[in-house]
């Protein structure tokens, strides 16, 4: 397959919440990729968009709050 500079091949993703002051790893969450610069943190949950999906977790554990699909270049009402 032919690729153009600077394109990857990216697969799936994975995130991991680590205590801040133990180092101790929390939890992770397997899935699609996420879409660059689009995660975000507030008191109690972890927001991101993977493929054609907006997704929410529960930042004390990684349980999913909810999914919601959206469709890239879309703006997002929330």
């Amino acid at each position: 397959r032919d690729k153009r500079r600077g394109q990857q091949d990216i697969g799936p993703s994975r995130l991991t919440a680590v205590d801040g002051s133990s180092g101790k790893v929390l939890w992770h969450h397997d899935t699609e990729q996420i879409s660059p610069l689009f995660l975000a943190i507030n008191e109690d949950r972890v927001v991101f968009q993977s493929e054609a999906k907006l997704s929410a977790l529960d930042l004390q554990n990684g349980r999913p709050l909810w999914t919601s699909p959206c469709s890239r270049g879309s703006p997002l009402k929330v």
